[in-house]
């Protein structure tokens, strides 16, 4: 779209609509590089990085039920802030299977530049997170 606006100098009438085009393509390019980087930051494991200690999520395997779901909430909310700042934590919320076990968290999300929201589900078992919609 770039080089058809700049370079080979699309009429009036077209701009319009290629404008309309364009900032869907780039809301969605943007959905998909926000959805990259919190898959990238959230499946590595905290403290790999020597320069970078709070990147990424804790080993919690040989934790409690309860620290587990403390930790990630509390560390997924951490480097979101730090490391997405495209986004906004709006709310985390666990969510149990049919045994009544913990296991995922429901992350929503909002985009600071236009308000739309994503969510994404973080298994706590893989420590995998997925989007849901958005």
């Amino acid at each position: 779209m770039f080089l058809h606006k700049h370079f080979l100098g699309a009429d009036d009438r077209d701009n319009d609509r290629d404008n309309d085009r364009e900032n869907e393509d780039e809301d969605k390019g943007e959905d998909a590089d926000i959805r990259r980087n919190l898959d990238h930051v959230l499946s590595t494991k905290r403290g790999c990085s020597y320069f970078q200690d709070d990147f990424g999520l804790s080993d919690v395997a040989f934790r409690t039920a309860e620290e587990v779901v403390e930790t990630l909430t509390r560390e997924i909310k951490e480097n979101i802030e730090v490391y997405e700042p495209r986004v906004k934590v709006v709310r985390i919320k666990e969510i149990y299977d049919d045994d009544g076990l913990k296991v995922r968290l429901e992350v929503v999300l909002v985009k600071r530049s236009n308000g739309r929201t994503l969510q994404m589900a973080v298994d706590l078992r893989k420590k995998k997170a997925s989007f849901t919609s958005g």
